[in-house]
Protein backbone atom coordinates (compact mmCIF):
# COMPACT_ATOMS: atom_id res chain seq x y z
CA UNK A 1 0.00 0.00 0.00
CA UNK A 2 1.40 3.39 -0.86
CA UNK A 3 2.07 5.95 1.81
CA UNK A 4 1.16 9.33 1.12
CA UNK A 5 1.96 12.70 3.07
CA UNK A 6 -0.51 15.16 3.51
CA UNK A 7 1.19 18.81 4.62
CA UNK A 8 -1.00 21.39 5.16
CA UNK A 9 -1.78 23.47 7.55
CA UNK A 10 -5.47 23.96 7.61
CA UNK A 11 -7.14 20.67 9.69
CA UNK A 12 -10.21 20.43 7.60
CA UNK A 13 -7.91 19.86 4.07
CA UNK A 14 -6.35 17.11 6.15
CA UNK A 15 -8.77 15.74 6.88
CA UNK A 16 -10.94 15.58 3.97
CA UNK A 17 -7.85 14.42 1.88
CA UNK A 18 -6.81 11.43 4.46
CA UNK A 19 -10.65 9.87 3.72
CA UNK A 20 -10.39 10.03 0.01
CA UNK A 21 -7.10 8.27 0.21
CA UNK A 22 -7.65 5.77 2.85
CA UNK A 23 -10.91 5.21 0.88
CA UNK A 24 -8.82 4.70 -2.19
CA UNK A 25 -6.22 2.25 -0.76
CA UNK A 26 -3.47 4.72 0.60
CA UNK A 27 -1.76 5.40 3.75
CA UNK A 28 -1.85 8.29 4.76
CA UNK A 29 -0.07 10.36 7.08
CA UNK A 30 -0.67 13.83 8.24
CA UNK A 31 1.60 17.31 9.06
CA UNK A 32 0.38 20.59 9.64
CA UNK A 33 3.64 22.61 8.58
CA UNK A 34 6.84 21.80 7.24
CA UNK A 35 8.55 21.09 10.46
CA UNK A 36 6.67 18.01 11.02
CA UNK A 37 6.77 16.84 7.66
CA UNK A 38 10.19 16.58 7.56
CA UNK A 39 10.30 14.89 10.50
CA UNK A 40 7.74 12.65 9.43
CA UNK A 41 10.00 11.62 6.28
CA UNK A 42 13.34 11.08 8.53
CA UNK A 43 11.47 8.02 10.03
CA UNK A 44 9.03 6.98 7.91
CA UNK A 45 9.18 5.68 3.75
CA UNK A 46 6.81 8.16 2.23
CA UNK A 47 6.19 7.66 -1.34
CA UNK A 48 3.81 10.80 -1.88
CA UNK A 49 3.53 14.09 -0.56
CA UNK A 50 0.88 16.46 -1.04
CA UNK A 51 2.70 19.63 -0.12
CA UNK A 52 0.17 23.62 0.95
CA UNK A 53 2.92 25.76 -0.58
CA UNK A 54 1.20 28.85 2.34
CA UNK A 55 1.67 27.39 5.61
CA UNK A 56 3.80 28.99 8.89
CA UNK A 57 7.53 28.54 9.54
CA UNK A 58 9.23 27.31 6.83
CA UNK A 59 7.75 27.91 3.42
CA UNK A 60 6.63 25.26 1.06
CA UNK A 61 9.49 25.63 -1.38
CA UNK A 62 12.08 25.47 1.87
CA UNK A 63 9.79 22.15 2.67
CA UNK A 64 9.81 20.86 -1.14
CA UNK A 65 13.55 21.68 -1.77
CA UNK A 66 14.27 20.10 1.75
CA UNK A 67 12.17 16.83 1.05
CA UNK A 68 14.06 16.00 -2.30
CA UNK A 69 17.13 16.68 -0.38
CA UNK A 70 16.13 14.04 2.04
CA UNK A 71 14.56 11.22 -0.29
CA UNK A 72 14.44 12.23 -4.11
CA UNK A 73 12.39 9.57 -4.98
CA UNK A 74 9.31 11.04 -3.17
CA UNK A 75 6.83 12.63 -5.33
CA UNK A 76 5.62 15.81 -4.75
CA UNK A 77 2.24 17.13 -5.69
CA UNK A 78 1.52 20.88 -4.70
CA UNK A 79 -1.03 23.02 -3.61
CA UNK A 80 -1.84 26.20 -4.39
CA UNK A 81 -4.64 29.09 -4.81
CA UNK A 82 -5.00 30.73 -7.67
CA UNK A 83 -2.45 33.25 -7.93
CA UNK A 84 0.02 31.56 -6.52
CA UNK A 85 0.43 29.62 -9.97
CA UNK A 86 4.00 30.87 -10.72
CA UNK A 87 5.18 29.88 -7.36
CA UNK A 88 3.68 26.44 -8.34
CA UNK A 89 5.34 26.25 -11.70
CA UNK A 90 8.41 26.68 -9.88
CA UNK A 91 8.43 24.12 -7.33
CA UNK A 92 7.61 22.24 -10.65
CA UNK A 93 10.77 23.42 -11.93
CA UNK A 94 12.48 22.30 -8.47
CA UNK A 95 11.12 18.81 -8.45
CA UNK A 96 7.82 18.56 -7.89
CA UNK A 97 5.84 16.08 -9.83
CA UNK A 98 2.55 18.17 -10.39
CA UNK A 99 0.49 20.79 -8.96
CA UNK A 100 -3.50 21.46 -8.39
CA UNK A 101 -5.15 25.03 -7.52
CA UNK A 102 -7.35 24.89 -4.92
CA UNK A 103 -10.46 23.98 -4.08
CA UNK A 104 -9.01 20.13 -5.84
CA UNK A 105 -11.02 18.17 -7.85
CA UNK A 106 -10.83 14.43 -6.20
CA UNK A 107 -11.20 12.60 -9.83
CA UNK A 108 -7.75 14.57 -10.80
CA UNK A 109 -5.89 14.25 -8.13
CA UNK A 110 -6.58 10.80 -7.78
CA UNK A 111 -5.44 10.47 -11.63
CA UNK A 112 -2.64 12.57 -10.64
CA UNK A 113 -1.78 10.20 -7.95
CA UNK A 114 -1.79 7.04 -9.72
CA UNK A 115 0.30 8.25 -12.36
CA UNK A 116 3.11 9.69 -9.79
CA UNK A 117 3.19 6.05 -8.52
CA UNK A 118 3.59 4.15 -12.03
CA UNK A 119 6.25 7.02 -12.54
CA UNK A 120 7.94 6.16 -9.30
CA UNK A 121 7.63 1.99 -10.05
CA UNK A 122 8.56 2.56 -13.94
CA UNK A 123 11.87 4.39 -11.79
CA UNK A 124 12.60 1.75 -9.87
CA UNK A 125 12.46 -1.14 -12.99
CA UNK A 126 14.88 1.00 -14.86
CA UNK A 127 17.48 1.46 -12.30
CA UNK A 128 16.74 -2.13 -11.41
CA UNK A 129 17.32 -3.15 -14.75
CA UNK A 130 20.63 -0.92 -15.24
CA UNK A 131 21.67 -2.68 -12.18
CA UNK A 132 21.26 -6.39 -13.44
CA UNK A 133 22.27 -5.18 -16.73
CA UNK A 134 25.76 -3.87 -14.90
CA UNK A 135 25.84 -6.83 -12.91
CA UNK A 136 25.72 -9.27 -15.88
CA UNK A 137 29.50 -9.83 -16.84
CA UNK A 138 30.49 -9.87 -13.15
CA UNK A 139 28.29 -13.05 -11.99
CA UNK A 140 29.65 -14.71 -15.32
CA UNK A 141 30.88 -17.97 -13.45
CA UNK A 142 34.07 -18.98 -15.93
CA UNK A 143 35.78 -22.34 -15.73
CA UNK A 144 36.08 -25.70 -16.78
CA UNK A 145 37.30 -26.96 -13.81
CA UNK A 146 34.99 -30.17 -12.77
CA UNK A 147 34.64 -28.98 -8.52
CA UNK A 148 33.12 -26.15 -10.66
CA UNK A 149 30.60 -27.81 -12.79
CA UNK A 150 29.46 -29.62 -9.47
CA UNK A 151 29.22 -26.33 -7.60
CA UNK A 152 26.93 -25.21 -10.58
CA UNK A 153 24.76 -28.04 -10.60
CA UNK A 154 23.99 -27.37 -6.76
CA UNK A 155 23.15 -23.79 -7.36
CA UNK A 156 20.17 -24.83 -9.73
CA UNK A 157 19.03 -27.38 -6.54
CA UNK A 158 18.99 -25.07 -3.98
CA UNK A 159 18.39 -21.53 -5.65
CA UNK A 160 14.66 -22.21 -6.10
CA UNK A 161 13.97 -22.74 -1.86
CA UNK A 162 14.75 -20.14 0.77
CA UNK A 163 17.40 -22.57 2.32
CA UNK A 164 20.11 -20.68 4.42
CA UNK A 165 23.37 -20.92 2.80
CA UNK A 166 27.32 -20.66 3.67
CA UNK A 167 29.89 -20.24 0.91
CA UNK A 168 33.49 -20.93 2.08
CA UNK A 169 36.28 -20.13 0.23
CA UNK A 170 39.75 -18.17 0.56
CA UNK A 171 39.56 -14.45 -0.31
CA UNK A 172 38.92 -13.63 -4.08
CA UNK A 173 37.40 -17.05 -4.84
CA UNK A 174 33.83 -15.26 -5.62
CA UNK A 175 31.92 -15.88 -2.98
CA UNK A 176 29.64 -13.15 -3.61
CA UNK A 177 28.97 -13.97 -7.53
CA UNK A 178 27.89 -17.14 -6.28
CA UNK A 179 25.69 -15.25 -3.69
CA UNK A 180 24.57 -13.08 -6.76
CA UNK A 181 23.63 -15.94 -9.27
CA UNK A 182 21.80 -17.54 -6.19
CA UNK A 183 19.56 -14.91 -5.84
CA UNK A 184 18.99 -13.96 -9.33
CA UNK A 185 17.91 -17.44 -10.11
CA UNK A 186 15.70 -17.73 -7.55
CA UNK A 187 12.05 -16.38 -6.65
CA UNK A 188 13.36 -13.23 -4.95
CA UNK A 189 15.29 -12.18 -8.70
CA UNK A 190 12.85 -9.11 -8.57
CA UNK A 191 14.01 -7.99 -4.80
CA UNK A 192 17.08 -6.33 -3.42
CA UNK A 193 20.03 -8.14 -3.41
CA UNK A 194 21.70 -6.76 -0.25
CA UNK A 195 25.44 -7.56 0.46
CA UNK A 196 27.48 -6.67 3.94
CA UNK A 197 30.75 -6.89 4.32
CA UNK A 198 31.34 -7.62 7.91
CA UNK A 199 34.86 -7.03 8.00
CA UNK A 200 34.83 -3.41 7.50
CA UNK A 201 32.44 -2.77 9.69
CA UNK A 202 33.51 -1.66 13.26
CA UNK A 203 32.10 -4.55 15.78
CA UNK A 204 30.23 -1.40 17.49
CA UNK A 205 28.93 -0.64 15.11
CA UNK A 206 27.53 -4.68 13.56
CA UNK A 207 24.37 -4.40 15.45
CA UNK A 208 23.02 -1.24 14.37
CA UNK A 209 24.12 -1.54 10.10
CA UNK A 210 22.04 -5.02 10.31
CA UNK A 211 19.21 -4.65 12.62
CA UNK A 212 18.87 -0.46 12.62
CA UNK A 213 17.85 1.81 15.16
CA UNK A 214 15.13 4.15 16.23
CA UNK A 215 15.27 7.75 16.89
CA UNK A 216 17.02 8.39 20.36
CA UNK A 217 18.35 4.46 20.27
CA UNK A 218 21.94 5.59 21.32
CA UNK A 219 24.21 9.49 21.50
CA UNK A 220 24.11 10.37 18.47
CA UNK A 221 20.77 8.41 17.20
CA UNK A 222 18.91 11.95 15.47
CA UNK A 223 16.80 9.85 13.42
CA UNK A 224 15.88 6.51 12.55
CA UNK A 225 17.62 4.63 10.20
CA UNK A 226 16.35 1.10 8.59
CA UNK A 227 19.39 -2.06 9.31
CA UNK A 228 20.27 -3.78 6.24
CA UNK A 229 17.43 -6.39 7.19
CA UNK A 230 14.41 -4.22 6.43
CA UNK A 231 16.50 -2.90 3.23
CA UNK A 232 16.46 -6.69 2.17
CA UNK A 233 13.01 -7.31 2.28
CA UNK A 234 11.53 -9.54 0.23
CA UNK A 235 14.99 -9.96 -1.20
CA UNK A 236 18.29 -12.14 -0.16
CA UNK A 237 21.16 -10.65 2.49
CA UNK A 238 24.23 -11.82 1.76
CA UNK A 239 26.16 -11.33 5.23
CA UNK A 240 29.91 -11.78 3.94
CA UNK A 241 32.77 -12.60 6.08
CA UNK A 242 30.46 -13.59 8.82
CA UNK A 243 33.00 -14.51 11.51
CA UNK A 244 33.00 -11.10 12.67
CA UNK A 245 30.03 -10.99 14.11
CA UNK A 246 29.82 -10.07 17.95
CA UNK A 247 28.02 -12.42 20.27
CA UNK A 248 25.10 -10.39 20.04
CA UNK A 249 24.50 -10.33 16.53
CA UNK A 250 25.40 -13.81 16.28
CA UNK A 251 22.58 -14.50 18.79
CA UNK A 252 20.06 -11.69 16.97
CA UNK A 253 21.06 -13.35 13.94
CA UNK A 254 20.16 -16.81 15.15
CA UNK A 255 16.79 -15.87 16.43
CA UNK A 256 15.87 -14.27 12.70
CA UNK A 257 16.84 -17.31 11.43
CA UNK A 258 14.54 -19.55 14.25
CA UNK A 259 11.04 -16.74 13.83
CA UNK A 260 12.23 -14.46 11.10
CA UNK A 261 12.28 -11.69 13.66
CA UNK A 262 14.20 -8.43 14.32
CA UNK A 263 14.36 -6.07 17.07
CA UNK A 264 15.90 -2.60 15.94
CA UNK A 265 18.16 -1.14 18.43
CA UNK A 266 15.57 1.20 20.82
CA UNK A 267 12.68 -0.79 20.39
CA UNK A 268 11.24 -3.86 21.97
CA UNK A 269 8.46 -4.45 19.29
CA UNK A 270 9.58 -7.51 16.94
CA UNK A 271 9.06 -6.52 13.15
CA UNK A 272 8.56 -9.65 11.31
CA UNK A 273 10.65 -9.87 8.02
CA UNK A 274 10.55 -11.60 4.47
CA UNK A 275 14.89 -12.59 4.09
CA UNK A 276 16.65 -14.92 2.76
CA UNK A 277 20.22 -15.19 4.11
CA UNK A 278 23.45 -16.40 2.41
CA UNK A 279 26.85 -16.42 4.31
CA UNK A 280 30.01 -16.38 3.14
CA UNK A 281 33.51 -16.47 5.00
CA UNK A 282 37.09 -17.69 4.38
CA UNK A 283 37.30 -18.48 8.16
CA UNK A 284 36.89 -21.81 9.13
CA UNK A 285 33.74 -21.91 11.23
CA UNK A 286 34.23 -25.38 13.17
CA UNK A 287 37.21 -23.95 14.75
CA UNK A 288 35.83 -20.94 15.85
CA UNK A 289 33.26 -22.80 17.48
CA UNK A 290 35.57 -25.10 19.32
CA UNK A 291 37.20 -21.83 20.42
CA UNK A 292 33.91 -20.34 21.67
CA UNK A 293 34.57 -17.85 19.40
CA UNK A 294 31.51 -18.45 17.03
CA UNK A 295 28.09 -19.94 18.56
CA UNK A 296 27.38 -23.60 17.47
CA UNK A 297 24.03 -23.48 17.17
CA UNK A 298 24.39 -20.09 14.78
CA UNK A 299 27.11 -21.99 12.87
CA UNK A 300 24.86 -25.73 12.32
CA UNK A 301 21.68 -22.88 11.31
CA UNK A 302 23.73 -21.81 8.53
CA UNK A 303 25.43 -24.68 7.15
CA UNK A 304 22.49 -26.27 5.59
CA UNK A 305 23.91 -26.32 2.55
CA UNK A 306 27.53 -25.46 2.37
CA UNK A 307 29.31 -24.44 -0.69
CA UNK A 308 32.63 -24.80 -1.01
CA UNK A 309 34.83 -22.58 -3.81
CA UNK A 310 37.99 -23.54 -4.89
CA UNK A 311 41.21 -21.51 -4.83
CA UNK A 312 42.52 -20.42 -8.56
CA UNK A 313 45.86 -22.50 -7.76
CA UNK A 314 44.17 -25.17 -7.94
CA UNK A 315 42.10 -24.85 -11.03
CA UNK A 316 44.93 -23.88 -13.21
CA UNK A 317 42.82 -24.72 -16.78
CA UNK A 318 40.46 -21.83 -15.83
CA UNK A 319 43.08 -19.32 -15.50
CA UNK A 320 43.29 -18.92 -19.59
CA UNK A 321 39.35 -18.97 -19.80
CA UNK A 322 39.51 -16.09 -17.22
CA UNK A 323 41.98 -14.06 -18.80
CA UNK A 324 40.06 -13.95 -21.79
CA UNK A 325 36.83 -12.77 -19.98
CA UNK A 326 38.43 -10.12 -18.44
CA UNK A 327 40.88 -9.11 -21.78
CA UNK A 328 37.22 -8.81 -23.27
CA UNK A 329 35.63 -7.46 -20.52
CA UNK A 330 38.22 -4.42 -20.54
CA UNK A 331 38.38 -3.68 -24.12
CA UNK A 332 34.93 -3.17 -24.00
CA UNK A 333 35.16 -0.50 -20.97
CA UNK A 334 38.20 1.04 -21.98
CA UNK A 335 37.69 1.07 -25.83
CA UNK A 336 40.95 -0.73 -26.35
CA UNK A 337 41.88 -3.38 -28.83
CA UNK A 338 44.24 -5.85 -26.94
CA UNK A 339 44.42 -9.26 -28.25
CA UNK A 340 45.96 -11.50 -25.83
CA UNK A 341 49.31 -12.05 -23.73
CA UNK A 342 52.89 -12.61 -25.38
CA UNK A 343 54.22 -15.81 -24.28
CA UNK A 344 56.35 -14.75 -21.50
CA UNK A 345 53.40 -13.39 -19.76
CA UNK A 346 51.16 -16.13 -19.66
CA UNK A 347 54.03 -18.33 -18.67
CA UNK A 348 54.50 -16.07 -16.27
CA UNK A 349 50.31 -16.15 -15.08
CA UNK A 350 50.48 -19.65 -14.74
CA UNK A 351 52.79 -20.25 -12.90
CA UNK A 352 51.61 -17.36 -9.91
CA UNK A 353 50.05 -18.89 -7.04
CA UNK A 354 47.59 -16.37 -6.81
CA UNK A 355 46.76 -15.29 -3.46
CA UNK A 356 44.19 -13.31 -4.48
CA UNK A 357 42.64 -15.59 -6.15
CA UNK A 358 39.91 -14.47 -9.11
CA UNK A 359 39.59 -11.22 -7.93
CA UNK A 360 43.48 -10.56 -8.16
CA UNK A 361 43.86 -11.74 -11.50
CA UNK A 362 40.72 -9.34 -12.35
CA UNK A 363 42.55 -6.56 -10.79
CA UNK A 364 45.73 -7.36 -12.68
CA UNK A 365 44.40 -7.97 -16.01
CA UNK A 366 42.60 -4.34 -15.71
CA UNK A 367 45.40 -3.15 -15.53
CA UNK A 368 47.31 -4.40 -18.04
CA UNK A 369 44.34 -4.26 -20.27
CA UNK A 370 44.83 -0.28 -20.09
CA UNK A 371 48.55 -0.30 -20.17
CA UNK A 372 48.99 -2.31 -23.17
CA UNK A 373 48.89 -1.29 -26.91
CA UNK A 374 48.36 -4.54 -28.68
CA UNK A 375 49.65 -7.59 -26.46
CA UNK A 376 49.84 -7.79 -22.47
CA UNK A 377 53.72 -7.72 -21.87
CA UNK A 378 55.14 -8.70 -18.13
CA UNK A 379 55.83 -4.53 -17.42
CA UNK A 380 52.25 -4.38 -18.26
CA UNK A 381 51.90 -6.20 -14.74
CA UNK A 382 51.39 -4.24 -11.72
CA UNK A 383 54.99 -4.09 -9.77
CA UNK A 384 53.52 -6.08 -7.04
CA UNK A 385 53.22 -8.88 -9.41
CA UNK A 386 56.30 -8.31 -10.26
CA UNK A 387 57.88 -8.78 -6.78
CA UNK A 388 56.64 -11.69 -6.12
CA UNK A 389 59.24 -15.16 -5.95
CA UNK A 390 57.27 -16.98 -9.07
CA UNK A 391 58.48 -14.05 -11.31
CA UNK A 392 61.42 -13.37 -10.05
CA UNK A 393 62.36 -17.20 -11.49
CA UNK A 394 61.13 -16.29 -14.45
CA UNK A 395 62.23 -13.16 -15.31
CA UNK A 396 65.87 -14.44 -14.48
CA UNK A 397 65.82 -16.92 -17.16
CA UNK A 398 64.08 -14.69 -19.35
CA UNK A 399 67.26 -11.83 -18.46
CA UNK A 400 69.46 -14.54 -19.35
CA UNK A 401 67.96 -14.47 -23.50
CA UNK A 402 68.37 -10.72 -23.40
CA UNK A 403 71.05 -8.91 -25.16
CA UNK A 404 72.83 -5.60 -23.83
CA UNK A 405 70.94 -3.43 -25.74
CA UNK A 406 67.82 -4.85 -25.16
CA UNK A 407 68.09 -4.79 -21.37
CA UNK A 408 69.52 -1.16 -21.28
CA UNK A 409 66.35 0.09 -23.40
CA UNK A 410 64.52 -2.01 -20.97
CA UNK A 411 65.82 -0.07 -18.06
CA UNK A 412 65.96 3.58 -19.23
CA UNK A 413 61.97 3.12 -20.02
CA UNK A 414 61.42 1.55 -16.72
CA UNK A 415 63.33 4.88 -14.87
CA UNK A 416 61.41 7.22 -17.69
CA UNK A 417 57.60 5.87 -16.78
CA UNK A 418 58.76 6.66 -12.96
CA UNK A 419 59.87 9.91 -13.44
CA UNK A 420 57.02 10.76 -15.93
CA UNK A 421 54.20 9.40 -13.57
CA UNK A 422 55.88 11.60 -10.40
CA UNK A 423 56.06 14.55 -12.31
CA UNK A 424 52.38 13.96 -13.03
CA UNK A 425 50.96 12.90 -9.77
CA UNK A 426 52.88 16.28 -8.59
CA UNK A 427 50.73 18.35 -10.84
CA UNK A 428 47.51 16.53 -10.44
CA UNK A 429 47.01 14.93 -13.66
CA UNK A 430 47.76 18.68 -15.31
CA UNK A 431 49.80 17.26 -18.84
CA UNK A 432 51.08 21.08 -19.31
CA UNK A 433 52.36 21.55 -16.00
CA UNK A 434 53.48 18.35 -15.96
CA UNK A 435 55.93 19.01 -18.86
CA UNK A 436 56.81 22.07 -17.30
CA UNK A 437 58.46 20.43 -14.57
CA UNK A 438 59.87 17.91 -16.17
CA UNK A 439 61.62 20.94 -18.55
CA UNK A 440 60.29 19.00 -21.97
CA UNK A 441 57.64 20.38 -24.67
CA UNK A 442 54.48 19.05 -24.14
CA UNK A 443 54.05 17.53 -27.89
CA UNK A 444 57.62 15.46 -26.27
CA UNK A 445 55.56 14.18 -22.82
CA UNK A 446 52.55 13.51 -24.82
CA UNK A 447 54.56 11.38 -27.21
CA UNK A 448 56.54 9.80 -23.98
CA UNK A 449 53.23 8.77 -22.54
CA UNK A 450 52.04 6.82 -25.58
CA UNK A 451 55.65 5.27 -26.12
CA UNK A 452 55.21 3.68 -22.04
CA UNK A 453 51.67 2.79 -22.24
CA UNK A 454 51.02 5.63 -19.49
CA UNK A 455 47.09 6.14 -19.16
CA UNK A 456 45.68 9.74 -19.88
CA UNK A 457 42.90 8.70 -17.67
CA UNK A 458 44.50 9.05 -14.19
CA UNK A 459 44.37 5.96 -13.28
CA UNK A 460 48.06 6.06 -13.25
CA UNK A 461 47.12 7.33 -9.71
CA UNK A 462 47.09 3.55 -8.80
CA UNK A 463 49.98 2.59 -10.07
Amino acid sequence: MPTCLIIDDEEEIRWVLKKLLEKNNYHALEAKNGEEALACIEKSFIDIAILDMRMPGISGMETLEKIIAIDQEIKVIILTALNDVKLAVEAMKKGAFNYFVKPIDNEELLLTLSKAMEHKQMREEVDYLKEKYLQAESQNIIGEDTSLKHIMTMLCQVASSDITILITGESGTGKQVIAERIHNMSPRMHGPFVTVDLSIIPQELIESELFGYEKGAFTGAYKRKPGKFFIAQKGTLFLDEISNLTSITQSKLLRFLETKYIEPLGTVTPIKLDVRIIAATNHNLAELVDKSIFRADLYYRLKVVTIELPSLRSRKEDIMPLIEHFIKTYNDEYKKNIKGLSKETLDLLLNYQWPGNIRELKNYMQAAVLLANEYIEPQHLPQDFHKAPAFQANMEATFDTLNLKEAKETMIQDMERKIILAALTKAKGNKRRAARLLGISFKNLYNLIHKLNIPLDGSYKQE
